[in-house]
């Protein structure tokens, strides 16, 4: 204003030339405004405009989205008062149609430029810009193909196109997914001599690093160093990006050092990069640690950094320092957007603090901020979570009068709740509702569905749905395969659809592009297996075959199996084996393959071909092949069934003397049939005692099988007493076993022995254990009915059985009832009780029986305070398990392994793995070993937290200190390295799981 003010004053006033040059500086500072009342002013003293001064003018206008009216009234201005417009006001006027989407109106001007319709005193021909305008537009519009044929117009017109077009049109390609055509347009620009500019290589290693070639990426940006060309920030943050898509956070801040050493000031963008990728890779405090380089350095974080680090901290469950973060942006000027409440409210849900997630949520109406779509499916996820079934519902059907329209995700979220908590009526109706109202259900609307009817065994709606998916193109998961496959295993499928839907699954697979790996249809093969279709298998294999599908270890197995399940594994089977070995799959090289030689054994068992088999055996042990548990007790079972039990039993002292194997409940079963089968029961009972006393608990099957034998033998009364001590044992019996149970019971009746209390509750609690709660209920009534007075283990049985079953009402009636018939309930009864509640979310109902019990003289024991505090961890309620925790300590109650596993899980779960690690080392103070089960649990904590390196050492420690890891073990660290991509690791631990 100083300077305009200046020339206005001049005398002579000067020529419009430093006028213009004035109002071009103004429009490059965007004081739009100001550039219209200043050419007012020049007007009002007779200072006349000139052609410069009008294309200053519609470039302002075109800045300001307005270049379709008052930008096109000053070009009318300009034609009325004689001047003529040049190239630099078509091009301005161009490029204000195209910022605004007028692309017909901006094409139409080209064409009336060219074709001299404004009857300029010159033809005015398109220069470069003019061009380059068009086709960068033309692209940005996905219309590559048409600015490819305006690159070529451009060069035949003899306009040499610069960096900028060539630019344009490689972001087109780009964008297009035309990698190669761009790669080759940036070849021909050099070689032309036109050299890329640092936005030309910055679009190119972008669309290179999204596609993972981060070598090629990286020779790029060689490239561009080499020619002179200065990458900057955007250059390195592109770079920095894709290193960290890739997981490579090393190579990532190899790139931002780089960056600073070459003198750029990182930027907010570069370092949200950054605390993003270690956000994803759980390294927070590197992540927290760039933040404080931030406040450092003077840059202010900005929203976007503060919600990745909420996010991120959320998602190891450390909440604390979450909400810690949450205030300190608020001190820092930043304040909280939907995403960050967002975030932090699937923080607090995923680490059981529901309460407190219910509380943030309320929190953002208050804050005048309206929750959006997701904030809403998270909320309705976690109500059905908790089985707060009634009120998602509502909040579901509020939605549109929140201005907020239910989408495909919302619905399917409200319709696995309902699946989830077994109202499947309900679910079904919302899919027909999100039909009728026009919002398509995706593919996982349909799995969810699908899994419902499936895991309900409703075969003819699983069918219709697979059908319907079918018509509209869409795929199953592969949980739903499984769970199908599964199902196809099953013997209680119906014949039609286990015999239609293993081939229709095979031809989706197989028409399913890309064509899945070998897993999905050895899953469907091993199926087919369980339901005895060996040939259909053979014929399966061959049309993989035939379309290139490559058969691996898994698959060979499986054909072997089904040769030796046809009694061929002398001859087929063999042959099949020395082709396995053909192809290289050593198994002495596999550790996988020992399931290998372990099919061929099984195979000549069942084909009465023990002595071969154990001539196999014979073979591994020269061939130094480690031999199992598992091999040993398939040739003793197959010794026994060929009545060679002697020899059997030798086996059996080999491996336990000599190989130094403990054999393992299968083993004792099959060697006990053995024995039975030839009349030995005592031997058979004897060696029964043996296992117990090994510490091996017998299963349902080897009581089964000596239940059986000592009924045969007309020893009822030793049978029943066989009965009491597998209910003592706490093995559930199967449908066979209570079968013996209820012929033994009439044989008792039969014979003139009356039936006592215990009989009845025996009875009772194996038709409880089977889920059969009808019968059970009969069972007790008959008792009652012969006059005998059910005492408080008759009830706690029952009591047990319908909180297993889920039936609480019922459960609580017969503690009613027990009251009222004058009988004490005792602490088993309040913890079935307390436990089966908070199994179902009643809290309440659960928190006022632990008031009542001690009302009735009933002192809670550390069992009670387990249920409810396990409970109420799961039901979300972190801090009053704390207290009811502490409330033991207080009651002079000493707490038990399982109680200080279940406090250390919901501590590692809530992400304070510290005061978890701390509380673990503390046990042995508190005279409590350290159990492979409680090591488990924290191991998992560990690595669901991404601090394997702690997990490894703990693991490593469990050994050392004797204490042998199970299965769960190996699987989270095996898991764990997986998902670290840590190969390596994971190998030698598949190689050591096998072994053992």
């Amino acid at each position: 204003l100083d300077l305009f003010n200046r020339l206005i004053r001049t005398r002579p006033i000067p020529s419009i030339f430093p006028f213009n040059q004035l109002l071009g500086v103004i429009t490059k500072m965007k004081h739009y405004n100001k550039v219209f009342s200043l050419i007012k002013t020049m007007d009002s003293i007779g200072i006349q405009p000139n052609v410069v001064t009008f294309s200053i003018m519609i470039n302002c206008y075109c800045q300001l989205g307005r270049a379709d009216t008052e930008g096109f009234a000053v070009f009318g201005q300009i034609l009325k008062l004689g001047f003529h417009p040049n190239v630099v006001t078509f091009n301005t006027l161009l490029n204000g149609l195209f910022l605004q989407g007028k692309k017909i109106q901006a094409l139409k001007l080209f064409q009336k430029m060219v074709d001299n319709q404004y009857q300029c005193n010159h033809r005015i021909m398109p220069n470069v810009i003019t061009f380059s305008i068009l086709v960068d537009a033309l692209c940005k519009d996905n219309k590559t193909g048409e600015a490819f044929k305006l690159f070529e117009l451009m060069r035949q017109s003899g306009v040499k196109p610069n960096v900028i077009t060539y630019t344009s049109l490689i972001h087109g390609l780009c964008i297009s997914d035309q990698l190669d055509k761009a790669l080759t347009l940036f070849k021909d620009m050099i070689t032309l001599g036109v050299m890329p500019n640092a936005h030309t290589f910055n679009t190119l290693i972008d669309v290179i690093c999204k596609k993972g070639m981060l070598e090629h990426a990286q020779e790029l940006f060689d490239t561009m160093v080499t020619k002179g060309t200065h990458p900057d920030i955007v250059t390195y943050s592109v770079l920095m990006d894709g290193y960290y898509l890739q997981g490579k956070m090393e190579r990532a801040k190899r790139i931002f050092v780089s960056m600073v050493a070459k003198g750029h000031e990182p930027d907010v963008f570069s370092y949200n990069i950054l605390i993003n990728g270690y956000c994803k890779a759980k390294r927070l405090d590197d992540a927290l640690q760039l933040l404080e380089d931030m406040n450092c350095n003077g840059l202010k974080p900005n929203t976007v950094t503060y919600n990745t680090l909420i996010d991120g901290l959320c998602k190891v469950g450390r909440l604390s320092t979450a909400q810690d973060l949450f205030k300190d942006m608020q001190g820092h000027g930043q304040n909280p957007n939907i995403v960050t409440y967002g975030g932090l409210i699937n923080g607090l849900f995923d680490n059981g603090c529901y309460s407190e997630a219910m509380e943030l949520f309320c929190m953002t109406e208050k804050n005048r901020l309206k929750p959006d779509g997701v904030i809403y499916d998270i909320v309705i996820y976690n109500m059905c979570k908790a089985g707060k079934l009634n009120e998602a519902k509502e909040l579901f059907y509020s939605l549109p009068t929140k201005d907020l329209q239910p989408t495909a995700r919302i619905y399917t979220t409200m319709i696995l709740g309902f699946c989830e908590n077994g109202r499947l009526n309900d679910a079904e109706n919302l899919f027909a509702e999100m039909e009728q109202k026009g919002i398509p259900p995706d593919d996982h609307t349909f799995n969810i569905m699908l899994q419902a009817f499936l895991k309900k065994n409703d075969i003819q709606n699983a069918v219709q749905f697979l059908n319907l998916m079918d018509e509209r193109g869409i795929l199953c998961h592969a949980e739903t395969m499984s769970i199908i496959i599964s199902m196809l295993a099953a013997d209680d499928t119906d014949c039609e659809s286990r015999d239609r839907l293993p081939l229709d699954l095979f031809h989706r697979l197989i028409q399913t592009k890309p064509i899945p790996s070998i897993f999905p249809f050895n899953q469907l093969l091993g199926a087919i297996t369980k339901m005895k279709h060996y040939n259909k298998v053979f014929s399966l294999i061959k049309t993989m075959d035939s379309i290139g599908i490559q058969q691996d270890i898994y698959t060979f197995n499986i054909m072997i199996n089904c040769y030796c399940q046809l009694g061929r594994a002398d001859t087929d089977g063999f042959a099949v084996f020395g082709q396995f070995l053909k192809l290289g799959f050593q198994p002495d090289i596999y550790p996988c393959t020992h399931v290998t030689y372990g099919v061929v054994i099984n195979g000549l068992c069942k084909a009465n071909e023990s002595i071969a088999a154990l001539t196999l055996l014979r073979l591994m042990e020269k061939r130094q092949i480690s031999i199992n548990v598992n091999m040993y007790s398939m040739i003793i079972d197959g010794l026994c069934k060929e009545d060679q039990v002697h020899k059997a039993f030798s086996l059996f002292r080999e491996m336990i003397d000599s190989r130094r194997l403990v054999p393992d409940i299968v083993t004792y079963s099959m060697l006990i049939h053995g024995l039975c089968r030839i009349d030995q029961v005592t031997s058979a009972l004897r060696l029964l005692k043996e296992m117990m006393e090994k510490r091996i608990m017998p299963d349902v099957i080897t009581f089964s099988i000596l239940v059986d034998a000592l009924c045969k033998d007309n020893k009822t009364g030793e049978a029943y007493k066989l009965l009491e001590l597998m209910q003592q044992s706490g093995v559930e019996p199967n449908k066979g076993m209570l079968e013996h149970a209820q012929e033994l019971f009439d044989t008792m009746v039969t014979k003139g022995t009356h039936p006592d209390i215990v009989t009845y509750n025996v009875l009772m609690d194996g038709y409880c254990l089977q889920g059969k709660m009808e019968r059970a209920k009969r069972v007790f009534d008959s008792m009652v009915a012969k006059g005998h007075e059910p005492d408080v283990f008759s009830y706690n049985i029952l009591i047990n059985g319908y909180c297993k079953a889920k039936r609480l009402d019922d459960a609580l009636q017969l503690l009613e009832d027990m009251n009222c018939n004058g009988l004490k309930p005792n602490t088993v009864t309040y913890n079935t009780l307390i436990d089966g509640l908070c199994k179902v979310g009643r809290l309440s109902t659960a928190q006022d029986l632990f008031k009542d019990m001690q009302g009735h003289g009933q002192n809670p024991n550390i069992v009670t305070y387990a249920g409810l505090i396990n409970g109420l961890f799961d039901n979300g309620c972190y801090s009053e398990a704390m207290e009811l925790f502490c409330m033991t300590e207080k009651n002079r109650l000493k707490p038990n392994v399982l109680i200080y596993d279940i406090i250390i899980c919901n501590m590692c779960k809530a992400g304070k793995l510290n005061e978890a690690k701390e509380l673990f080392y503390s046990l042995p103070t508190k005279d409590l070993q350290l159990t492979a089960r409680i090591y488990t649990t924290m191991i998992h904590g560990f690595c669901k937290n991404g601090r394997l390196n702690d997990a490894e050492n703990l693991f490593a420690e469990m050994e050392q200190k004797g204490i042998p890891p199970d299965d769960h073990t190996f699987n989270i660290m095996l898991q764990a390295f997986l998902k670290a991509n840590d190969s390596s690791k994971a190998v030698q631990f598949l190689t050591t799981m096998a072994e053992r």
